[in-house]
């Protein structure tokens, strides 16, 4: 994995880190999709460079961090904040089938699937043993006191409010994201004949997309009503100051604006705080998309007053 940086963003407070499957490096190019001889030969080629991470500003200026300082820095951090590796199953180049090699491997699949708890296994297990013991009544009378399925969820906002920077009853437990995403712009989504409009992110999932595109024809728009915002050409990430000024432009007739807080392709992390604000004063209803976000970067959704247009 290679860390892109770039000044312009992170003199707007954000990071921009690029996962793209596609990489140019002294000439080579490889696609990193299930293709091991390519992965080898790109591995190879730049431990030849004796360099492991490239930090690129934004007029591509190449600026080369030797491993030894990358490895360093590391140590600094880790010695800084606990880390909690050991809770967690960690696979190996040989459970992963790219090698003999029982070393850890360096996992940075978040965005998609993070590693398994070591209790995970435990916890299924107490459910399927209570399903088997006592049936629906489990959902009243679960064996292990507190997790009775009725209530389940009642648990959860005290958990979820402190990672996002909420206040606990701003919180709900809900289903997965699409659903969610479709549940809130059905509450949400009250298009009038002057204010109709949804500001999204153009490179989103495509099933967001279609929720989007699904609400506004569900009353009586078309794609039309959608505004996608993405990278200009030749540009690798959204600028804050392009969404600030689309907003501004098209504020009157945006209903709804609703970015993620990390696109989960590029790792942009998203100006929270000055967007929502911006949306705020032209009447827009705001949503953010959190699920590559919690967790991994501080959020202060309460403070930032995301629930609230005054």
């Amino acid at each position: 994995m290679w860390q892109y940086i770039d000044n312009t963003v992170a003199s707007d407070g954000q990071r921009f880190f690029s996962a793209v499957t596609e990489r140019r490096i002294n000439g080579i190019q490889s696609k990193l999709i299930n293709d091991q001889t390519n992965w080898r030969t790109l591995e190879n080629r730049w431990t030849d460079c004796t360099q492991n991470y490239i930090n690129i500003s934004s007029n591509q200026k190449i600026i080369m961090v030797s491993q030894t300082e990358l490895q360093q820095e590391a140590k600094k951090l880790d010695s800084q904040y606990e880390t909690r590796s050991d809770l967690f199953e960690i696979p190996t180049f040989k459970s992963l089938g790219l090698s003999d090699s029982t070393q850890s491997s360096n996992y940075l699949c978040g965005n998609s699937l993070g590693l398994m708890p070591k209790s995970t296994p435990d916890a299924i297990n107490n459910e399927l043993k209570a399903w088997s013991a006592r049936g629906v009544e489990s959902h009243f009378r679960h064996p292990i006191k507190g997790n009775d399925w009725v209530s389940v969820d009642h648990k959860i906002p005290s958990l979820l409010a402190p990672i996002v920077g909420a206040l606990e009853n701003e919180v709900a437990c809900m289903g997965t994201l699409t659903m969610n995403l479709n549940s809130l712009l059905t509450s949400f989504y009250k298009p009038t004949e002057k204010r109709f409009k949804i500001m999204f992110d153009k490179g989103a999932f495509p099933s967001d997309y279609y929720a989007m595109l699904n609400q506004v024809k569900l009353h009586g728009f078309d794609e039309n009503a959608l505004i996608q915002i993405g990278p200009k050409d030749g540009e690798t990430y959204v600028k804050t100051e392009d969404i600030l000024n689309s907003i501004e432009e098209n504020g009157d007739s945006i209903a709804i604006v609703c970015f993620p807080g990390i696109q989960y392709y590029t790792g942009q992390l998203f100006n929270i705080e000055k967007i929502t604000a911006k949306a705020h004063s032209k009447g827009c209803l705001v949503g953010w998309d959190l699920a590559h976000a919690a967790g991994n970067v501080e959020l202060k959704l309460h403070d930032w007053n995301i629930g609230n247009q005054d």
